[in-house]
């Protein structure tokens, strides 16, 4: 391989002296930043700078000067073994003096005849001379160069003959014979080319200045510059070696590194594997460097660091770029990152699987001298011990091996080690190798990069590999061999993370056996770890939990300081928090893979269910890891724990959250819609509340046993149906047998249902007008049902249910009795009618609006309750022919309630207070704010509302204790209430529900 060498001249400041007559030449100010934007370029394309100023730049003379004399000490007897190519960059004045000649604009303008100026080709000349430059690539970054460039190119051809030469040239003009060059102009949009192109075309060991040129003319264009580069070859079009490509990968491995260190050093997997991806982890190798330099106080080093964490693969870039030589060996895309400059020879040996005499064996031979006897006069002895924790016998290899070198004064050691052994090594200086993401990031970006595949998988596999280097060269070397070969891209990505997860698996088994556990015991507590958890990313395992999942396995017994002290010595691979209740809770960094005779995930549940659930109690732990393992479990697709999602202990007992994202996996379930729409259940609230609400959910949706379940903690739902449209209205005609319930909706139509089971019995359409009042009754001829609609119709179904409706007369409210009476009120006017005998008709008015009519008691003894918009509440007995008689004074109404079976009403007013007028006791009454709907009877009093932080309630009310119980959550507020023997039938904009209390009821309410 040729040396690639570049000089720069670069003039910036002129001087004007004697009697030139041309023009002014102006500062460049600007030329020393082209320099170094050229310079920097070349170095990264691994050039080497032939000549350098003392200070600041070269100029043009100088330049020539510095050729002509590396010319003429070319010795064509003994020529060097190895060719060159050189890179000129030249910048500052071009001139065409007044024979037409284009040359380099001096520093001191008039001391020489511009005839006298530098031309182009007498940089070029001496380098001709020389057999061993086997290339030259000029670059004119000057005023007109275009004439400079075609000058010397045919100026060399007419001279190279002479010479004998055979070199190869190429000369680029940043600007054509009648453009003016502008500062930075030129030079930033080729080196931004170049690097472009390096990138572009990694296949290409050498970069193509022609190319780079063509690129750099249309960045020129696009910046709108007003100059166009120019280049012309000469002797060989194409093939120009002197720019090597940084980006470019060798396609085959290197034969120079001994196998043993050759893949950790490159960052590949196998050593017959191609490329270099070692990326990142200066300052250890700078630190180590130095150490093994002489640098520091002596003390041996300590490189201390995870299973996987890249130990090895420092030793090994350290013994691979110890010399010169070895850099120079290296293709230019490994030279980066930290890189010592000073030779410094190494020997390394991996302990790995041998004892301590075949270490010292090895180390006697690759040194030459008796180790550990090493001669004082030897000079130093660098030596690199990897994997002194994988030896045959640790401790051995310590005290034989380690601790003799660590004395002698002409040894420079470094030792890896996991951090188990490193109180053993206390003497010894510790540098800690901690996982970087950022350095493992950029060695994948790498990998994929030259791998030809997007970074957009580059997130995914930063997860897969937990932090681990080693782990990130396996994964991403099987995601490219299986891109490789042909399979879609989804499927090499799922083939990459099972190999991830496989190798931290398998590197967190074998640090807990540095730890002291057996291979078998190892083995069964990390796969009962990862199985339990590999059923959702928020299980976790407490350390009690976890040495009994374990026991549970293979029967060995292990206490909790022993698995901790297991789980702390893997924390690279586990990570922990501290439980509730004290103790640490633990989960694998990385996805369950199942190996040879593990336990599968469900069997680690069964256990986990034997523990966790206590058949003498419906309650579960409040361990939230454990809880989110069964809940994953639960949701999984294989349907094995599908039993637990009708579970209301467990779904109950979990954060919401957690429920949350593990109900995400149910979505595909035939009821997985119905499941996710069930579990809209807030955090706040009592256990019961909590229960009730899933429990009506689980009814609306379809769950019959999730309701079950509920119903052990709270009030049993009986049935929740969904209406087809929005119910507005709900009325309820107590039966002797059976309850029927009616309904009214935001379409105009009217329903009715059977109370026992909630199913629709009838339905009438309406005719698109709202209805604004609904009533029934059941009297000894059948139902009774009334609507009153917007437009004041009335209508009226019954008693026989087979009877279309039939017109009353025009009302904006009712009210229907057992007897047949039906109340029609409009305005002040009342109107009585007996739908089931001939009874006359009654009218009546009162002195203000009636805003609430009921009718109550039994069916021979109605009465009517009337509140008025003053507040005032009427009572009359319907069968006589009396005026109704104030009964009661107050505030303007908001909604009234009576009893069907005895003289008791309930008035709540606008400002919430709720008055309990009895028959036969004295008028009750209290403050409940709220309020939306009621229902009562003779023993019970029921009221519902929405808000406070729910979105509906309903509560029994104890007028004794001068408020309501526990308000029970709703799935939305309540449009209606009614009570139906010992249940709560409650209708909200979503549907209707019929709920059971019998400890409510049979206390006569609460």
């Amino acid at each position: 391989m040729a040396h690639g060498y570049f000089c720069i001249s670069a003039v910036s400041s002129y001087v004007r002296e004697g009697n030139f007559r041309g023009p002014e030449f102006k500062n460049l100010t600007l030329v020393p930043h082209e320099a170094e934007t050229a310079r920097r370029a070349f170095v990264e394309c691994g050039l080497v700078e032939r000549l350098v100023a003392s200070s600041g730049e070269l100029s043009h003379e100088q330049l020539c000067h510095h050729l002509d004399e590396w010319g003429d000490a070319y010795d064509a007897d003994d020529p060097p073994e190895t060719g060159s190519t050189v890179v000129l960059y030249v910048t500052g004045h071009g001139f065409v003096d007044e024979t037409g000649v284009w040359r380099l604009v001096p520093p001191v303008v008039g001391r020489n005849s511009p005839r006298h100026w530098l031309k182009p080709e007498e940089l070029l000349e001496p380098l001709l001379g020389r057999k061993d430059v086997k290339q030259v690539l000029l670059i004119l970054d000057a005023c007109f160069a275009q004439d400079g460039v075609t000058e010397a190119v045919a100026k060399s051809w007419k001279i190279a003959p002479s010479l004998g030469s055979t070199t190869d040239l190429w000369v680029i003009a940043a600007a054509r014979r009648e453009d003016e060059a502008q500062e930075m102009v030129f030079i930033s949009a080729f080196v931004e080319a170049l690097r472009t192109c390096a990138k572009r075309e990694m296949g290409w060991r050498h970069i193509d200045p022609s190319i780079v040129t063509d690129m750099a003319a249309a960045l020129l264009r696009e910046q709108g510059a007003k100059q166009v580069p120019w280049v012309a070859a000469g002797y060989r079009a194409g093939g120009c070696e002197a720019l090597p490509n940084p980006e470019w990968m060798p396609p085959d491995p290197p034969t120079w590194i001994e196998p043993r260190w050759s893949a950790q050093s490159r960052g590949v997997s196998t050593p017959t594997e191609p490329g270099y991806y070692f990326t990142g982890r200066g300052a250890v190798l700078r630190d180590l460097s130095d150490h093994l330099e002489g640098k520091g106080d002596g003390r041996p080093v300590l490189l201390a660091g995870d299973a996987g964490a890249g130990k090895t693969a420092v030793l090994a870039r350290l013994l691979t770029t110890a010399t010169a030589d070895q850099r120079r060996a290296l293709p230019l895309v490994a030279r980066r990152g930290f890189l010592p400059d000073s030779d410094a020879g190494m020997i390394a040996v991996d302990l790995a699987g041998i004892d301590a005499q075949a270490a010292l064996r090895e180390l006697s031979r690759l040194s030459g001298f008796p180790v550990p006897d090493v001669p004082r006069d030897a000079g130093p002895l660098r030596l690199l011990l990897d994997n002194v924790d994988l030896s045959v016998d640790p401790t051995e290899m310590i005290s034989m091996l380690v601790q003799p070198l660590a004395t002698l004064s002409t040894v420079r050691l470094v030792v890896t080690s996991s951090p188990v052994f490193a109180p053993t090594l206390a003497e010894f200086r510790r540098v800690d190798l901690r996982e970087s993401e950022a350095d493992i990031e950029a060695f994948l970006r790498k990998r994929l990069h030259y791998g030809g595949v997007a970074a957009t998988e580059l997130g995914a596999l930063v997860r897969y590999c937990a932090g681990n280097f080693s782990a990130a060269v396996n994964a991403v070397g099987t995601l490219l061999r299986e891109s490789r070969a042909g399979g879609s891209l989804g499927d090499a990505q799922r083939e990459a993370a099972r190999t991830a997860h496989r190798h931290l698996d398998h590197l967190c088994r074998a640090t807990m056996v540095r730890a002291g556990l057996t291979s078998r015991d190892a083995a069964d507590l990390v796969a009962s770890l990862s199985a339990a958890c590999s059923y959702s990313p928020d299980g976790w395992l407490t350390t009690s939990l976890w040495a009994t999942v374990a026991r549970h396995v293979n029967g060995a017994s292990h206490t909790e300081a022993e698995v901790e002290a297991c789980g702390r010595a893997a924390s690279a691979f586990l990570t922990s928090r501290e439980a509730e209740g004290g103790g640490r809770s633990w989960r694998p960094r990385y996805e369950h893979e199942q190996l040879g005779s593990d336990p599968t995930p469900d069997e680690v549940v069964e256990y986990l269910l034997a523990e966790l659930r206590d058949p003498e109690s419906p309650s579960w732990t409040a361990d939230v890891g454990a809880l989110a393992i069964l809940l994953g479990a639960a949701a999984h697709a294989n349907g094995r724990f599908e039993a637990l999602l009708d579970d209301a202990q467990l779904l109950l007992a979990a954060p919401v959250p957690l429920v949350n994202r593990a109900l995400r996996a149910v979505r595909a379930r035939v009821d997985g819609r119905r499941r996710i729409a069930a579990w809209v259940i807030p955090a706040a609230g009592s256990l019961p509340e909590r229960a009730f609400l899933l429990g009506l959910r689980a009814r609306r949706n379809g769950l019959a046993k999730l309701a079950e379940s509920a119903a052990r903690m709270a009030p049993p739902v009986m049935w929740a149906v969904r209406t087809p449209s929005q119910t507005t209205r709900m009325a309820l005609a107590g039966g002797p047998a059976d309850s029927t319930i009616v309904t009214a909706h935001d379409d105009g139509s009217v329903r009715w249902w059977d109370s026992s089971e909630g199913t629709e019995s009838g339905s009438w359409a309406g005719t698109g007008v709202a209805v604004v009042d609904l009533a029934a009754a059941h009297t000894a001829e059948g139902l009774v049902t009334v609507a009153v609609t917007d437009d004041r119709r009335v209508r009226c179904w019954g008693p026989d249910t087979e009877d279309s409706p039939r017109l009353l007369s025009g009302a904006t409210s009712t009210a229907v009795h057992a007897s047949g009476l039906v109340a029609l009120v409009d305005d002040r006017d009342v109107r009585l009618i007996d739908v089931v005998t001939d009874r006359p008709d009654r009218n009546f008015a009162l002195a203000e609006p009636v805003d609430c009519a009921g009718i109550g008691g039994a069916p021979a003894s109605p009465l009517l309750w009337l509140v008025d918009r003053g507040g005032r509440v009427w009572q009359s007995d319907p069968m006589a022919d009396r005026q109704p008689a104030v009964r009661s004074l107050g505030l303007p109404p908001l909604l009234m309630a009576v009893s069907p079976d005895s003289g008791t009403s309930l008035v709540v007013d606008v400002h919430s207070g709720l008055t309990w007028i009895a028959q036969a006791s004295a008028t009750v009454q209290m403050k409940v704010t709220g309020i939306d709907v009621a229902a009562l009877t003779d023993r019970l009093l029921v009221v519902g509302g929405g808000g406070g932080g729910i979105e509906g309630w309903f509560a029994f009310v104890e007028p004794a204790e001068g408020g309501p119980r526990t308000r029970w959550p709703l799935d939305g507020p309540p449009v209606g209430l009614a009570l139906a023997g010992n249940s709560v039938v409650v209708a909200t904009a979503a549907g209707l529900a019929a709920i059971n209390f019998p400890a409510e009821t049979e206390a006569g309410g609460s």
